[in-house]
């Protein structure tokens, strides 16, 4: 699940997907988090699409799991942080960001998520 929405993420900023296909995976916060990083092409127009370089990851609780996914867009290196819930319906994204995501207000991922 964590390599399949990093890998959307790619494809949503290279401009091959709608936005609107990442934002149903994600809580509100986080979407609108990831709706303000560039895109790699101007509008209209589309980029190469990164790839999913590598992934670690570790249950962490009984009901997380964090990952740590290793981005590659051409010559240039990216991570990812992700954070999956257990909860009835089976697993979900709750938090996704990029080290440039420290500096906003809704970055949550270093602390404990209830």
């Amino acid at each position: 699940m964590v390599r399949a929405f990093a890998q959307l993420y790619l494809e949503v900023e290279a401009g091959w997907r709608e936005r609107r296909q990442l934002a149903a995976l994600v809580p509100p916060r986080v979407a609108t988090r990831l709706a303000a990083s560039p895109t790699a092409a101007p509008p209209g127009m589309t980029a190469p699409v990164g790839h999913v370089h590598g992934l670690f990851g570790a249950r962490t609780a009984s009901q997380h799991f964090d990952a740590v996914v290793i981005l590659r867009r051409e010559r240039r290196y990216e991570a990812l942080a992700v954070r999956l819930r257990l909860s009835a319906g089976g697993w979900s994204i709750v938090e996704a960001s990029r080290p440039q995501d420290q500096d906003d207000p809704s970055f949550g991922l270093l602390t404990d998520v209830q």
